[in-house]
């Protein structure tokens, strides 16, 4: 049997499983009563939409509990193929990381970095990205959360000392750092980079239907005038994208 027919019958076989594996999760949940179906199908969606992304072959983690739903990296995607952004930051990591890094790859240019500040998860993204080929296309950062005072905000925030300082950002994500270490703990994400954004720089915040992301977006667009959020993109935890005009 020819290596040709071999590769067409693993593809095969890797499909099959897949969607087995989503049809288990799905059956699982609706036994249980805690899905909505549209928000299943949607999820179902995205994720299959996120693996033909990667084409990859190896083993991607699940999209459940604190990782990123398929349809925010699906979102992720679509803005970075209408910003086609050269360099973009994160405020966290993980399979966002591995996203964008493949979207990086199949252009051929940019370069992802990613504020982590816990080490678990620093070497889990390095770990993921050098798995999948990735890693000349994303650099994760460890930035421990350090004190930070900003007009009208107290709390703590990822260390940028070691971002490199050389470079406009085009694509800013917010999805750290996590809620329980600080009150509205992901605003400071544009206060502190906002200077290093470039002109039509996208930001696209994570768990927008939470109270907390809510007011950051709200007081990010009452400080600065020039920051315009886009239509409401419809996603499980919800997804708030800005645009600077």
């Amino acid at each position: 049997m020819s290596s040709v027919i071999i590769l067409q019958l693993l593809n095969i076989i890797f499909s099959l499983g897949l969607f087995y594996a989503l049809y288990k999760v799905y059956r699982r949940m609706v036994i249980q009563n805690t899905i909505n179906t549209d928000n299943t199908i949607s999820q179902v969606e995205s994720i299959l939409n996120f693996h033909r992304q990667l084409d990859s072959k190896p083993t991607v983690p699940s999209t459940r509990g604190w990782a990123a739903s398929g349809d925010f990296l699906v979102h992720l995607i679509h803005i970075f193929e209408e910003r086609s952004p050269e360099n973009i930051i994160e405020c966290s990591s993980g399979l966002s990381t591995l996203t964008l890094a493949s979207a990086v790859a199949r252009r051929g240019s940019g370069h992802v970095y990613s504020l982590e500040h816990d080490e678990f998860f620093v070497d889990k993204t390095r770990g993921l990205l050098k798995k999948h080929g990735l890693e000349k296309y994303a650099t994760v950062i460890h930035a421990p959360l350090k004190e930070l005072k900003l007009n009208g905000w107290h709390g703590t925030w990822y260390d940028f000392s070691q971002l490199p300082q050389d470079f406009k950002i085009d694509m800013l994500v917010v999805d750290g750092p996590p809620t329980s270490n600080s009150d509205c703990a992901r605003y400071p994400a544009v206060p502190v980079l906002l200077d290093r954004l470039s002109a039509g720089a996208m930001i696209a915040l994570d768990d927008a239907d939470r109270e907390e992301e809510q007011l950051a977006v709200k007081r990010w667009k009452d400080q600065y005038k020039n920051l315009k959020q886009r239509p409401f993109f419809h996603s499980e935890k919800g997804t708030a994208v800005l645009a600077l005009e």
